[in-house]
């Protein structure tokens, strides 16, 4: 069970009406009475709330449900079952389960995959149209951004957060499945919730398939350099080397001092980057030539010519899990570079040229150009 640590009453006495998380009726009454602020509204007596204009007894409730709960924060004494009890605080129904859908919180606690509906599919399960989804998903969402409901939930995303820095400031969808237990996120996705946080409060940072720390800014110098250095490289390269070579450059330099595992940091940026190919070991490289280098080698081996499901086999043997391709793809890779192999009968591809891996084609050792 999470437990909320008290807030100081100033500290709430300073939230803006606006976003302190009030009924929107609620709230427009209030500012158009002048107040501005959660601690010029605690000066009101209730009889006092019933005379501004349009306000009744409905938002007076909303008001008074709002005291109770900012005086709890105060004291200390809010102790939160779990993240799906704190949502039902604040979201209705439609707006609960449109998030849950959203943002993949329902998915397979041993499958790292976030599995969001489009808006069309949630709407054909709630009978609704998608305009009205997704004026759900807005409203829900501006919801859980208020004040109050993110001060509740900051024992959650607090305990995610550490969870991502805990990894050297880097967590991927899969390493996230051992919160996937923790009785605090109810059975939720914990990558769906990472992602969800990171949408509503911007405290991490969810980018090509894993969660930081970092801010992006520095992200992207580091990122950028390392796809710079990819490209001037003929051959893969390790993370420690590449590491190395970005600690002499400037601005990207400075970038990688920040975080507490520079050559980790390179080699998690670079698992996932979609620009970017691992070999088994792992080394990197930009895709491209090198990979089609690398499925000739392999064509070479078999003898020259091979099944395209036969070279998929031989092909992800060398190849970092994350980047292993399927069947389909490597077919695709064969039929669109017919300067390197052709078709000689269903499914079968021959070398046209050695590629530069192969080995000297003659017994003087005279090596064929690829």
């Amino acid at each position: 069970m999470a437990l909320r640590t008290a807030i100081p009453r100033q500290v709430i006495d300073a939230w803006p009406i606006e976003e302190a998380g009030l009924a929107r009726r609620a709230t427009n009454c209030l500012v158009r009475a002048g107040v501005r602020s959660v601690g010029q509204l605690r000066r009101f007596e209730p009889h006092q709330l019933l005379a501004i204009r349009t306000l009744g007894r409905v938002s007076l409730r909303d008001i008074q449900k709002f005291a109770e709960m900012t005086d709890d924060l105060v004291r200390g004494e809010v102790r939160l079952p779990s993240v799906r009890e704190v949502f039902g605080r604040f979201l209705d129904q439609t707006e609960l389960r449109v998030i849950e859908q959203r943002f993949g919180l329902l998915g397979s606690p041993s499958d790292p995959t976030i599995e969001r509906l489009s808006l069309q599919a949630i709407g054909g399960q709630l009978g609704r149209t998608r305009e009205r989804i997704r004026q759900c998903e807005e409203t829900g969402c501006n919801r859980l951004r208020t004040r109050i409901a993110r001060a509740y939930l900051e024992p959650f995303v607090e305990k995610l957060e550490h969870a991502i820095n805990e990894h050297d400031r880097f967590l991927t969808a899969e390493e996230s499945l051992v919160l996937a237990h923790d009785p605090d996120f109810a059975r939720y996705h914990p990558a769906g919730l990472l992602l969800l946080f990171a949408e509503l409060y911007g405290r991490f940072l969810h980018h090509h398939g894993f969660f930081t720390t970092v801010p992006e800014a520095t992200l992207l110098v580091i990122e950028d350099e390392l796809l710079r250095l990819l490209r001037q490289v003929v051959e893969p390269r390790p993370a420690r080397d590449l590491a190395s070579r970005l600690r002499r450059r400037g601005a990207a330099a400075a970038a990688l001092a920040e975080l507490p595992n520079g050559e980790a940091a390179a080699e998690r940026i670079l698992l996932q980057h979609p620009r970017v190919e691992a070999t088994a070991e792992p080394a990197f490289f930009c895709s491209g030539s090198i990979l089609l280098d690398m499925l000739a080698e392999v064509v070479r081996q078999l003898g020259g010519e091979a099944h395209y499901r036969e070279a998929t086999l031989r092909l992800n043997d060398r190849l970092h899990p994350t980047r292993q391709r399927g069947s389909g793809a490597v077919l695709k890779l064969l039929a669109g570079a017919p300067s390197r192999f052709r078709k000689i009968e269903r499914a079968r591809y021959a070398l046209v040229e050695p590629g530069p891996f192969a080995r000297p084609a003659t017994a003087g050792g005279g090596r064929r150009r690829g």
